[in-house]
């Protein structure tokens, strides 16, 4: 017969142990989440750009990343902005021709271009070139800019919603599990 005696001495070392795991774990799942965030951001912009005919550049400075905390477990992605100005879509012509076309033709989503009637390109003063249309049915009647939609109001179609969804459901897999790894290795 064995006999196995354990003492009060091994039973704290195991709850000091249980209490730097408890400690650890929302450190763990914070960088996770820290890791995970860029990442999705990342594939927010090119999914936009695959539906709409904008620059990555342009939609990924107008989302920002809130990173979490082992206190607040949450990262969030804040998209902020208003309407995108046409003529950061793709129109033609592009910039401010010598003699007005037509009529413009502009594709905010990928596709085909549509004709914009009464629209023109001008670079007027302080602005910088932009897709205007007059008011009024006079010739020199106020102008007015037209715009695309938001950085905001693409991020919120489904499309977009589910592929960050399923991206962000992905990457925090890998990322969990690296980052309890890292922990439990420095606990030996």
């Amino acid at each position: 017969m064995i006999r196995l005696t354990q003492t009060f001495d091994d039973l704290i070392g195991v709850t000091k142990s249980l209490k730097r795991v408890e400690k650890a774990v929302p450190r763990a799942f914070s960088a996770a989440l820290n890791r995970t965030a860029p990442g999705v951001r990342t594939e927010a912009a090119r999914k936009i750009k695959e539906t709409y005919n904008i620059k990555y550049g342009t939609v990924l400075r107008e989302i920002r990343v809130i990173k979490a905390n082992p206190t607040r477990l949450t990262a969030i992605l804040h998209a902020s902005g208003r309407n995108i100005p046409l003529i950061q879509f793709k129109t033609t012509p592009g910039k401010p021709p010598r003699k007005q076309p037509r009529m413009l033709r502009a594709a905010v989503k990928r596709g085909g271009m549509k004709n914009v009637p009464g629209a023109f390109v001008a670079n007027l003063g302080k602005y910088a070139p932009g897709v205007f249309i007059r008011t009024g049915p006079a010739r020199r009647a106020k102008v007015e800019q037209l715009h695309g939609p938001s950085i905001p109001s693409m991020l919120g179609e489904p499309g977009v919603v589910e592929h960050m969804q399923d991206e962000s459901k992905r990457r925090m897999g890998e990322r969990l599990d690296h980052e309890m790894k890292r922990v439990f290795e420095r606990m030996k």
